[in-house]
């Protein structure tokens, strides 16, 4: 309406007209950069915004009237709600992941020192073994290759221990 956009309809964020926060009837637009683009290219445009009523989604459909003149039908939304779910969705998705990493932590430690304890123990019966102590034995606990290996080490014990009994009695 003389080079200015226009609202050609009342429009409300609330669509409650009795609260008076809505843009009345050929009330100049407070931001018509917005619609540039789309009276520029007359091309359908979708795009987030702020005005004063906060940050809004726009989608724009541009077309000319019966006497050839630039026109758009526009609905908006506000963001608001979306965004407030968005951000409560990245607010318990970082807690699940948060979650999630701790877990896996605790499990990874539980899982290390389950599998190392009982190498540690091979470890140091052989070393005992090494050093002539034969009066060490493996406990037989871990994984089944764990449990293995403790019978092996000592049954070797147990023969080594025979056979130094037999030399000695010799």
């Amino acid at each position: 309406l003389e080079g200015k956009i226009v609202f050609t309809s009342s429009t409300s964020p609330g669509k409650d007209a009795l609260k008076r926060d809505h843009a009345g009837f050929l009330e100049v637009h407070s931001n018509p950069e917005l619609y540039t683009k789309a009276f520029a290219t007359m091309e359908p445009q979708s795009q987030v915004t702020e005005d004063k009523w906060g940050r809004i989604q726009v989608v724009l459909i541009p077309f000319y009237d019966g006497r050839g003149r630039k026109c758009l039908m526009g609905a908006s939304r506000s963001m608001r709600e979306l965004d407030a779910r968005l951000n409560e969705t990245i607010l318990s998705s970082l807690f699940a992941g948060g979650l999630i990493l701790v877990l896996g932590a605790c499990a990874c430690l539980y899982l290390a020192h389950s599998i190392s304890k009982p190498i540690e123990d091979v470890t140091g019966t052989a070393a005992a073994i090494a050093r002539g102590d034969l009066s060490h034995a493996v406990k037989a606990r871990g994984g089944r290759e764990l449990e293995l290996l403790a019978e092996s080490i000592n049954a070797m014990t147990q023969a080594i221990r025979e056979r130094v009994r037999a030399l000695a009695e010799s």
